[in-house]
């Protein structure tokens, strides 16, 4: 197979479809706030939402969000920011990139990485945090009171050999 055959493979729409929905992340196009695509991993969280508002059909909201208005906070267009949606209560990162259509046409292309437990760990890991403070706190004040004490006995045996 040629480059050129290849080259022609990966822009066959069907390879992209395929490679989309077998992803572990999910994958949504959008044009217009209108959803064009979901991949299957959104698809069964989310049921289809080809065709309605992503905002409203995503996050319940009417208007257009902060994180996907894609004003070109990056100097190339793309945001992220992390997403909980209430209804599979799953927190995503959320990438948006835009993209230019053969038509002139800008859509946008948002991968969904569920990071739910990522963040349940790093909650457990700040709270072995804490622990660990106060147990260190807690141990400079028993170490004080042993050199204090050893500091008496010290004293104490000084005296006794006099």
């Amino acid at each position: 197979m040629s480059s050129k055959d290849s080259l022609e493979a990966l822009l066959d729409p069907s390879v992209h479809l395929s490679i989309f929905n077998n992803m572990a992340d999910g994958v949504c196009v959008s044009t217009d706030g209108v959803i064009q695509f979901m991949n299957r991993y959104l698809t069964e969280r989310f049921g289809d939402g080809t065709g309605k508002h992503r905002n409203e059909f995503l996050g319940n909201q009417q208007e257009k969000c902060e994180n996907c208005r894609n004003d070109g906070s990056d100097k190339d267009g793309v945001s992220r920011y992390e997403w909980y949606s209430p209804k599979t209560r799953q927190t995503f990162d959320v990438i948006n990139s835009p993209f230019m259509n053969r038509n002139g046409t800008v859509s946008i292309l948002s991968i969904f990485r569920d990071i739910s437990e990522q963040k349940r760990l790093h909650k457990r890991l700040e709270g072995y945090y804490g622990r660990l403070k106060e147990a260190n706190k807690e141990l400079k004040i028993v170490n004080k009171t042993i050199s204090s004490a050893n500091q008496k006995l010290e004293e104490l045996s000084t005296k006794d050999e006099l």
